[in-house]
């Protein structure tokens, strides 16, 4: 008896605390590793998944130390660098990072156009609209109630491409599984690309002071839901690379909605392509409202701010 109750308030425990790691996890699906992981996909096939499921590893360790930050803190990460360093060193952390993520932002939104017109809205319509939304859900909200939102984004995110993979079907297995080299120009670039697309410094930020935010004091429910996430971040973009074998590359790189929409319909049926624009959508937005969070702390615990 005593056992069962302990594990409901495990339980309470964890779905109380749930959000921010795996949060941060699902955006680092973005709009640009969505389309690395399918330039893979169309590529190289199965030949790169051993990637994706490695770097589950370093993401899980170094995101769990941010979580960890938070937990034992309370603060965020800019705050402890600004305590234990200096002011100075606190910037030129956070600063660089915020100005990056303006490359981020136009990322984000360039996801968002394309998820649209795959949908057949034209980005003069869609990103004005997109914009608002953005607005109405960061603007003076508490971070408990924009969480909410992110979660259900992560939740669509996670169906639709669920659902893409379904309706492609997985594909035979035609080549190596495991496959370290190829004379292909771009290959390394490409494999760089994987691999910088798993941690970002923004995401180390948003973790530890959404976790500070949050007050959680549970180290254990921190560490379990940033191993979710970190696994599933990685079989997510192991599922878009699968959905995308058989593409070709070159529709991917240059990103021509229409050429992929055709593509995706020839490849896995007519409702293919609206459902990975739902979730290129989803990713996009996900990851857009993640980034000026992330940045926004940083730049605000080094400065003082709270």
């Amino acid at each position: 008896m005593v056992r069962d109750i302990s594990g409901l308030d495990r339980l309470r425990t964890f779905v109380h605390s749930f959000g921010p790691a795996w949060v941060v996890m699902i955006a680092d699906v973005d709009a640009a590793s969505i389309l690395t992981a399918a330039t893979d996909g169309a590529l190289y096939g199965y030949s790169l998944v051993w990637v994706l499921l490695l770097l589950t590893v370093p993401l899980f360790l170094i995101q769990e130390a941010a979580g960890r930050i938070g937990v034992a803190t309370g603060k965020g990460l800019g705050e402890i660098i600004r305590e234990n360093y200096s002011r100075r060193i606190a910037l030129l952390t956070s600063v660089p990072m915020a100005c990056t993520d303006i490359l981020s932002y136009v990322a984000e939104f360039t996801g968002i156009a394309i998820g649209f017109q795959l949908l057949g809205v034209a980005p003069i319509l869609s990103l004005p609209v997109v914009y608002v939304v953005y607005l109405l859900i960061v603007w003076k909200r508490g971070y408990t109630t924009v969480e909410r939102f992110l979660v259900a984004f992560s939740a669509v995110l996670i169906v639709s491409y669920a659902g893409s993979l379904f309706l492609r079907g997985l594909p035979p297995v035609r080549e190596y599984m495991f496959f370290f080299w190829s004379w292909k120009p771009g290959f390394l670039y490409l494999l760089a690309a994987t691999a910088g697309a798993v941690v970002m410094p923004f995401m180390l930020f948003y973790q530890a002071s959404a976790t500070a935010e949050k007050r959680i004091k549970s180290l254990w429910t921190s560490r379990l839901e940033t191993l979710l996430g970190a696994i599933a971040s990685e079989v997510g973009m192991v599922v878009i690379l699968l959905a995308t074998i058989g593409l070709n590359g070159a529709l991917i790189e240059t990103s021509s909605p229409k050429q992929l929409s055709q593509a995706l319909s020839f490849l896995a049926g007519p409702y293919a392509a609206y459902i990975f624009a739902i979730g290129l959508i989803a990713a996009s937005f996900l990851a857009l409202v993640v980034v000026s969070l992330g940045s926004a702390w940083g730049v605000a615990e080094t400065i003082g701010w709270g």
